[in-house]
């Protein structure tokens, strides 16, 4: 009964990531969201230190890979692509901003797949 309680009350934090993952901000960014991927690295980090599975390690490696991805693509597209990742001049290159979203969403579904 008890672990029945536990797995409840996990599946309600879990609930309740996603819905402020989905509902949290209303910035208008390509990752809007990469501050909330460090804490479900936090949680998932917390899960791996608790339990001992590896594959919560694995996910907080992967949501630590998608925070890099929103925190790097937002730094270069506001400060080297400022006017240019906005704009439909640029629409057929890959800007500093893309080319680093990109790479580590890359990275995080790679991990996250393993």
């Amino acid at each position: 009964m008890n672990t029945l309680i536990r797995k409840f009350k996990i599946a309600i934090l879990v609930v309740g990531i996603a819905f402020s993952v989905m509902f949290g901000t209303t910035q208008q960014s390509k990752a809007a969201f990469y501050n909330n991927y460090y804490s479900i690295c936090q949680y998932y980090l917390n899960l791996y230190g608790h339990t001992g599975v590896a594959q919560y390690y694995y996910d907080a490696i992967a949501f630590l890979y998608y925070y890099y991805a929103g925190y790097y693509g937002d730094y270069y597209g506001y400060y080297y692509d400022s006017v240019g990742y906005k704009s439909i001049n640029y629409r057929g290159s890959i800007t500093y901003a893309e080319y680093y979203y990109n790479y580590y969403a890359y990275l995080g579904d790679y991990v996250l797949r393993f």
